[in-house]
Parts: C-alpha cells; structure tokens; sequence
C-alpha cells in the first residue's frame, strides 16, 4: 500500500520525535538504546527517501550504519544484518543520487555481509539477500555492467536459486 505525501509528512515528524526522545535515552543507556537509535534513523531515512529528500536520507542512513557497525563488532550475529540492510538502503538513495560507483559499493558490502547467513540458514536470510539482489541488479542494467563483474551478486543469486529449487523438490 503506498502512502500519500501527507501520510508520509506525518511519518517524517512521528520519526523525529522518536528520534529525540531515543537519543536521550541512548544518553543515559546506550547499550540499550543505541539500537534503537539506528533503526529510528533507518526508517526516517526510507520516509526521507520517499518524500525526494535524499540528501537527508543518505545522512539518516550513514549515522545508522556508523551505530550498526559499531554494535556489529561487539555483536556481529546480532546486528551484521542490521548493517547489511542500512547499506541496501543507502545503496538505493547512492544510486537515486547519480554516485552509481559507490551505490554499488554498498550492495557488494552487504551481499559479502548477508552470504554466510544465507548460506547457513537460506530460509531466514532469503528475503534480505533478494532484496540487496533486486537493488543490485537495478544498478546494474543502469550501468550496463555485466553480472560476472559482480562475484558476490552472481553467488548471491546462485544461493537464491538454490533456495528455490529445495522449494521445488520439496513441494
């Protein structure tokens, strides 16, 4: 269901009061609630994105991945995925952005992210690795690029595909 602009205007300021009041209580607690604070910033920066402010976005995704990152390497099982899907994110506003190099960047980042937890449990990580897949492949046909000069995008859909016919053999 898309959102009208209004609804979207709503949402923006919904994130941000959140987002204030998050920051406080990373303050005070934050491993608590630095995690919070990424996610906040996360989906502000998709309703930033879905207004046509995507310079906004791409900051709201950038310091959601700098939290990411951090909480990742005390926590990598936890919030590895976390970091892969911000950098899906800011990969698609790179690439609305025109700055295709660095888009693509991003998505290789998160598919080297996302394989060993696809490879380990598909089923749990398929959605995620489709959707930095889908996103890539977008970039891709936009650059003219060809699918070998991607080796993670080309295992990524190799583990798709595999997916998809355990699917088959077990229906």
């Amino acid at each position: 269901m898309r959102k009208r602009p209004g609804e979207r205007a709503q949402a923006r300021q919904a994130f941000e009061e959140a987002l204030g009041i998050r920051r406080k209580l990373a303050e005070a607690e934050p491993a608590a609630f630095a995690p919070d604070v990424a996610t906040t910033l996360n989906n502000l920066g998709n309703v930033l994105r879905d207004l046509g402010e995507r310079g906004q976005a791409r900051q709201a995704y950038e310091e959601a991945l700098g939290i990411y990152r951090e909480l990742a390497e005390a926590e990598p099982a936890a919030f590895a995925p976390d970091v892969a899907m911000t950098l899906n994110n800011l990969g698609t506003v790179l690439s609305d952005l025109g700055e295709r190099a660095q888009a693509r960047q991003a998505y290789e980042e998160a598919l080297g992210i996302l394989l060993p937890y696809a490879r380990e449990e598909p089923r749990v990580f398929a959605g995620r690795l489709m959707m930095v897949v889908r996103n890539a492949v977008r970039l891709l046909k936009e650059t003219g690029e060809k699918p070998e000069e991607w080796p993670a995008l080309v295992e990524a859909v190799g583990v798709l595909e595999g997916l998809k016919e355990g699917k088959e053999e077990g229906a």
